[in-house]
């Protein structure tokens, strides 16, 4: 018996050109591309909302939320402006010049000045954002993680420049602070998405939207507030982009595994996206291996139109669809994987201020899933299904209080069919029953309601975020009641202490989980308790902090299997913990970001008797993050990521004097693969034309050519 070969992961160079075509709707597209930003000078933190006047003319821009505008300029003329914004000095004068072969991008800092007016204290100063604290939330802005390496365009690979975020060796999937991949709960504009990726049955090659679609990314890895809920672990909100440069602007890409398209169109009172992707990595790899059947294709459409209805209302409208098809065979039955998948949304949503104190927004969406998939030697698992629902929310704004209370439902239908061999069933009540053979199909009908009340409460120093999260199925007697709190409290201008606990509650899903031998199929809801308790300091532009958490599952179902001597004895997983430890840092800046994250982590779940780590256990993780703007035009974004191996079991084989091997396997995940590190790098190159633009970049994956062990195959003699 000895370890087949690793698996190398494969080093790719690849030239990749991006052709971005910006082509205007009126006869100006000669005009310079200038791209203007305002930022607080002590923190380096975008001013939202700030007023840009021209000095050398009549005239001005107002910025956008994330203190970005875009504004169109004759070329060759010298521009020259100030920025205004209540609680800052006015900026001082800033000069440039713009050609129509090139973009310009201009940062103007202002300086933070407390303001009295008569009724009220304006201040605007280098201090943490005391709500977004008390609310755990970790933000990732599109525009300063566009140069990291991305070939695919994963809006979902930029997550591991955070602390606590876990992924696998191979694929995109994505675990926040101990939990599963099944465990977080993902909003795209507003709408909970299921299913993430293309590939899913090879641990997600790509998601399935778009980065260059997306404006930023909130993720809560524990102690999520109460207007969330369905999921045990954690929270990640996509924002989709709303704006852009008037007029009519493509861009086209492709890499080595797909290809892609983005069309979008601005004015003063719409917009509209429309993104599609189709994947070949199957005819790619097709080439490459032998004896190996590897087909993973995929293809998705997005299109956003958002219309700005006057004052501060918006409407938007989502349509989503995305395909996939798995096959893969390499010889051994509980490997071979033959599915389809389909999956179609379409939602809207609007959001408004009534009045000075109240916003609303509300989200109507339609979700259509088909699925047949086959796998192991006799295993089937069909889902087709339609779930329609809304959901609103209010937010009621007096002194120092943020009332926030809303609502969902949702309906959900279809049919489904499973058929597995030695299935374990877990019911409603918890009782467990053991089947040498399940198979089951028929309808479905499950509904779900929800509500919730938080109070953010500012007092001083302090904020406090407290709530309750109410839970009813369609057979539940009583709603589930969900108590969450945070705090944060300025300790110093410059340091905030926070923490969090929360209890938290997920349904079943018709859906078989655990080994191919033993597969589990739960009905019961799952249960989650966090702890979270944490410090954030400020250094100038340098924000850094470090976090102590914990996570306990009193209800947690699994299935973990162990063969001695041939025959296979189960482990009934009835709960489980993680617990860990993060330190970050991060700066931003006008030409260079940086991210650091180190996290110390332990997942575990039990049976009762013992403990086992779970498959995706990493203890230490790193990762590390720059981009640099090194020249007009040119720039360079490096990501390295780091973890200790993730656990295995080891396997014995004997003939014990007989003609048939005998398999005896150690303590479950009780062995750890080698540590895991790669470095990625991309150097980009814009090219400046008249009314378009192209980049020409190269993305070097696994530079180092590192050998990272993916598993170990074993052979016999």
């Amino acid at each position: 018996m000895r370890p087949a070969p690793v698996h190398r992961v494969l080093f790719l160079l690849a030239m990749i050109v991006a052709l971005p075509v910006s082509v205007r709707a009126t006869p100006d597209s000669s005009r310079a591309i200038v791209r203007l930003r305002v930022t607080d000078a002590a923190s380096g933190e975008p001013v939202p909302f700030a007023n840009v006047v021209r000095l050398d003319q009549p005239g001005g821009w107002l910025c956008d939320g994330h203190g970005l505008c875009h504004p169109r300029l004759d070329p060759a003329t010298e521009v020259r402006v100030r920025a205004l914004h209540v609680g800052y000095d006015d900026s001082d004068e800033i000069r440039f010049r713009a050609a129509s072969d090139d973009t310009v991008t201009v940062v103007v800092r202002m300086t933070p000045r407390p303001v009295e007016i008569p009724t009220i204290t304006v201040s605007a100063r280098a201090e943490p954002n005391l709500r977004d604290a008390a609310a755990a939330v970790q933000t990732i802005d599109s525009e300063s993680a566009t140069p990291l390496p991305n070939p695919a365009d994963d809006a979902f690979q930029m997550l591991r420049v955070l602390p606590g975020v876990t992924s696998g060796d191979i694929g995109n999937e994505f675990r926040l602070r101990g939990g599963g991949v099944e465990e977080t709960l993902v909003r795209v504009d507003g709408l909970e998405v299921r299913e993430l990726f293309h590939g899913r049955d090879f641990g997600g090659l790509t998601g399935i939207v778009p980065f260059s679609a997306v404006q930023r990314m909130d993720v809560y890895s524990a102690g999520f507030p109460a207007r969330y809920g369905g999921r045990l672990s954690g929270v990640v909100e996509l924002e989709l982009r709303e704006r852009g440069e008037e007029g009519w602007h493509g861009r086209v890409a492709a890499d080595l595994t797909s290809a892609r398209a983005l069309v979008e169109r601005h004015d003063e009172g719409s917009s509209i996206f429309l993104s599609s992707r189709e994947g070949y990595l199957d005819r790619v790899l097709g080439r490459m291996t032998s004896g190996t059947v590897v087909e993973p294709a995929y293809r998705d459409q997005l299109l956003r139109i958002v219309t700005r209805t006057g004052g501060a209302g918006t409407f938007t409208f989502n349509a989503l669809r995305s395909e996939d098809h798995a096959r893969f065979e390499d010889g051994i039955v509980d490997h071979q994987v033959d599915a389809d998948y389909l999956d179609e949304y379409a939602w809207a949503t609007w959001r408004a201020h009534l009045g000075s104190r109240l916003v609303a927004r509300s989200t109507a969406w339609l979700a259509r899933t088909d699925q047949e998939r086959r796998s192991a030697e006799d295993r089937r698992e069909d889902l087709s299904s339609w779930r329609r629902g809304v959901r609103t929310e209010l937010t009621l704004s007096l002194g120092a209080h943020r009332l926030t209370t809303g609502g969902q439902v949702e309906h959900e239908d279809g049919d489904y069919a499973i058929r597995s061999t030695n299935v374990a069933l877990v019911d409603e009540d918890g009782q467990l029953y053991s089947f040498a053979a399940l198979d089951r199909a028929g309808d479905f009908v499950r509904r779900r309601y929800s509500w919730f009340v938080q109070d953010e409460l500012t007092w001083r120093r302090l904020t406090l975020n407290g709530g309750v999260r109410f839970e009813n199925g369609l057979h539940q007697e009583s709603a589930r009641r969900d108590p969450r709190v945070s705090a944060a409290f300025l300790a110093s201008s410059s340091t905030t202490l926070h923490a969090a606990w929360g209890r938290y509650g997920q349904s079943a899903g018709l859906r078989l989980s655990g080994p191919s031998d033993f597969p589990l199929l739960s009905e019961r809801t799952q249960e989650a308790e966090h702890f979270v308790f944490g410090v954030e300091q400020r250094v100038g532009t340098i924000r850094l902090g470090a976090d102590v958490w914990r996570k306990d599952f009193p209800v947690l179902d699994g299935v973990v299997t162990r063969t001695i001597e041939g025959a296979t004895e189960q482990h009934l997983i009835q709960n489980g913990s993680a617990e860990g430890m993060e330190l970050w840092l991060r700066s931003s800046g006008p030409t260079a970001s940086w991210w650091f994250a180190y996290s110390l982590g332990r997942s575990r779940w039990s049976d009762g008797d013992r403990f086992f780590a779970r498959d995706f256990d990493q203890l230490h993780t790193v990762a590390i993050a720059n981009t640099w703007t090194l020249a007009r035009n040119w720039d360079l974004g490096v990501a390295y990521r780091f973890h200790t191996g993730t656990p295995y079991t080891r396997q014995s084989w004997n003939q014990d004097g007989g003609p048939d091997w005998i398999l005896t396997e150690g303590i479950p995940n009780a062995q750890r693969l080698p540590d895991y590190h790669r470095i990625d790098v991309r150097l980009r190159r814009w090219f400046r034309f008249d009314g378009w633009e192209m980049s020409v970049y190269a993305d070097a994956l696994n530079l180092t050519n590192h050998d990272n062990v993916l598993w170990y195959a074993w052979r016999f003699r």
